[in-house]
């Protein structure tokens, strides 16, 4: 998963997942956010593969291709590039 607990506070992943009670951080599989004047879906999982193997990544993978073409993508929150840049790293 992406780590994302120096997103603000009220972003939300698309996906998010539970943590260990132990170590309570904010990460997720898939999120959607504005980015500078251009729009965001970004995801952890490997589609590319899972799509070839499973009919749920397949199924996955076609969704969210549907998604970001339709008008439905519009993603309210915004993340600078500095924040994605530590997504990515």
């Amino acid at each position: 998963p992406m780590l994302l607990n120096h997103t603000p506070y009220d972003f939300k992943p698309l996906v998010q997942m539970i943590p260990d009670w132990n170590n309570n951080r904010k990460i997720g599989l898939i999120i959607e956010a504005k980015v500078g004047k251009g729009k965001l879906l970004m995801t952890s999982i490997d589609l590319t593969s899972l799509k070839e193997k499973s009919p749920v990544g397949k199924q996955m993978y076609y969704s969210l291709m549907e998604y970001i073409n339709s008008q439905a993508f519009n993603p309210q929150e915004e993340l600078t590039v500095e924040m994605v840049d530590k997504i990515l790293k």
